[in-house]
């Protein structure tokens, strides 16, 4: 399977894993060795300045939500638009950031796009690829839009799962008319 990196997974209607139960995913990395993503629709009420606040002295005073990435522990981390601040590219547009030095930075210019994420979502060798082959999983090409979707955690799976309707079984089925809500149908 060729890389997936910078696709969305979008969790299929019958995935009845409760850590990825209606999540929209971001792979930052697919390979032989296997995958690793972030949960774009799982928000928490803390905020970012909360988490760093007992670690650091002074943490840039900002008002971002923390969200979980998945259920793997790990570094916070980053997604942004910033390139010079980058240790990952994941896309165009879009690059990943855990590095002490590289969040602290992110946060005090405060500029938009920004999400942070506390853990992650891995898949070992092959692990991802069956999951997809069993239907748990829809691949997406990923937007910055969808990326830094700042609406309802249910709303951007609803979104991505739109696009997914409108852009590939559309077409493929021959479908004359998606309507507007296509839950709705």
């Amino acid at each position: 399977m060729e890389s997936l990196q910078g696709q969305i997974l979008l969790a299929a209607p019958a995935l009845a894993d409760p850590n990825f139960r209606r999540t929209v995913v971001l792979l930052l990395q697919h390979n032989d060795e296997g995958a690793l993503g972030l949960v774009l629709n799982r928000s928490t009420r803390q905020r970012v300045r909360d988490v760093l606040e007992p670690l650091i002295d002074d943490p840039p005073d900002t008002a971002l939500t923390l969200y979980i990435g998945g259920p793997v522990k790990g570094p916070l981390i980053a997604l942004h638009a910033i390139e010079t601040l980058a240790d990952m590219h994941v896309m165009p547009g879009v690059f990943a950031s855990s590095s002490r030095d590289a969040l602290l930075e992110l946060m005090r210019r405060d500029t938009e796009p920004l999400r942070v994420f506390t853990g992650y979502s891995g898949w070992g060798a092959q692990q991802l690829e069956h999951e997809i082959e069993s239907g748990a999983w829809i691949t997406a090409p990923a937007t910055v839009d969808n990326i830094f979707y700042r609406g309802d955690d249910d709303a951007l799976w609803r979104r991505v799962a739109d696009g997914v309707v409108r852009s590939v079984l559309g077409p493929a089925l021959r479908v004359k008319h998606v309507p507007p809500d296509v839950s709705q149908n």
